[in-house]
């Protein structure tokens, strides 16, 4: 057929329905766009019934072979195998961690990255929220998270990288190996998290949290210059505005190795310098727990006309947002100011109380600290065979619970210097520094 010719009736007809073979066809085309109007006006006749509605019934996603439908259909079915395979993972940290039950096998179907992708993060997530509660609970949901991840190999979750998931899960093993008191074991684990960190995409805010916690072990080993040198790196990687709380989280971790140290005013310079950056974050609880703590530095000044400004100022705020142990811990800074403003048996009664509570509360490192200062205010009162009870009972409990050499040793100096009477404030509060660097990771 020539393309000036206008096609038959029939062969229009035979176009419309799809029946004209695809090599027929082309011609057909061509002549329409040479905007003939006698064939278009005949199209239109002929096509009129086609378009026609009649008992209308939408039409079904699975009655569609294009390849628009076929990839939505299978972009809707990847979305339910995902939603599921997480609810799977999310029920199952569930069930075993709050319930204490063994859960029913996930489907066949359903085996596989995706799966296992969701349970790890599942259980790294249980592993976080359990981070400052119960580090015991930690570890063994991120090792359960491990568990799954090791499974996956490099891509081959839909989610997200695997090697950086990997890196995260065993820089939390190594936290919760810290929190523990097992620091070689704490460092094999952030060697691990190195190793899948550079496997991965090299996040900047993964390296700077698996820096930040080998800074703490290093703190905890009572080696703090190389602590302060990975908390340095640590600021030098969180310089941008998403990063600014995180920052101020660093600033507080050199405030607390400086405190360890003795360097107050670098510790209080260092929590001024934390405060304008955690407010970033919108947490009043951080910010409460900075202030917290600089009250306390303040203390350590010996500038006790402020802290106790400090204290009228947040005693509100602290005693509504905080937990258990923080409250306690609220009057044993009440107690130190007492003392301080030697209003001695107001000091007396509250570090006796606080004592109680944290017997009660099961944090024996807390007791042999308000003990210490107590024990400093008997000796002010040279109330020295109180204070030899009081030495006895600390050291009794730190030779049952196994506790560094430099601790038990500065509490022991102090024993035999009361013994001698010789102890001094400057030998309670030398003790009271070494216990305090325990009492830090726990």
């Amino acid at each position: 057929m020539s393309d000036l010719q206008c096609p038959a009736p029939k062969t229009w007809e035979a176009f419309l329905i799809g029946k004209l073979p695809a090599e027929e066809s082309k011609p057909l085309v061509r002549h329409l766009l040479r905007r003939c109007a006698d064939c278009s006006q005949q199209l239109a006749v002929l096509g009129a019934p086609l378009f026609r509605q009649t008992n209308f019934q939408p039409a079904r996603l699975e009655s569609f072979e294009f390849p628009v439908e076929r990839g939505i259909r299978a972009a809707l079915q990847a979305t339910t195998g995902l939603r599921a395979a997480r609810a799977i993972a999310q029920s199952e940290v569930w069930m075993i961690a709050e319930l204490g039950d063994v859960p029913p096998p996930a489907p066949a179907e359903l085996e596989g990255p995706e799966l296992w992708w969701e349970q790890a993060g599942a259980w790294l997530a249980h592993a976080k929220k359990q981070r400052h509660e119960d580090p015991e609970t930690t570890l063994i949901a991120a090792l359960f998270a491990e568990r799954s991840a090791a499974k996956l190999t490099r891509g081959a979750a839909p989610q997200g990288n695997v090697s950086d998931l990997r890196a995260e899960i065993w820089a939390e093993i190594g936290n919760a190996r810290r929190l523990l008191g097992s620091f070689a074991e704490a460092e094999s684990a952030l060697g691990c998290a190195l190793k899948a960190w550079r496997e991965g995409t090299r996040s900047r805010r993964l390296q700077a949290w698996m820096t930040e916690i080998l800074a703490q072990v290093m703190m905890d080993s009572r080696r703090f210059a190389e602590a302060e040198t990975l908390l340095s790196r640590v600021l030098a990687l969180r310089t941008d505005e998403s990063t600014a709380a995180d920052a101020g989280k660093t600033l507080l971790l050199l405030a607390s190795t400086a405190g360890y140290r003795g360097d107050n005013p670098r510790a209080v310079r260092l929590l001024l310098e934390a405060l304008p950056l955690l407010a970033r974050d919108g947490d009043p609880q951080v910010v409460l727990f900075a202030l917290h703590n600089l009250m306390g530095r303040v203390v350590d000044l010996g500038r006790f006309p402020f802290a106790a400004e400090m204290l009228l100022a947040l005693r509100p705020h602290l005693e509504t947002l905080s937990g258990a142990t923080d409250r306690v811990k609220l009057l044993w800074v009440e107690g130190r100011i007492a003392a301080g403003l030697d209003r001695w048996s107001v000091a007396e009664h509250l570090f006796r109380g606080v004592r109680r509570r944290f017997a009660d509360l099961g944090l024996p490192f807390h007791v042999a600290l308000v003990t210490l200062d107590y024990g400093a205010l008997l000796l002010r009162q040279r109330r020295t065979g109180e204070l030899r009870l009081l030495l006895d009972e600390v050291i009794k409990t730190f030779l049952g619970l196994g506790i560094g050499r430099e601790a038990l040793a500065a509490v022991l100096l102090l024993q035999n210097a009361l013994a001698t009477e010789r102890a001094t404030i400057a030998l309670v509060e030398s003790a009271a520094r070494e216990i305090q660097a325990l009492e830090g990771r726990r």
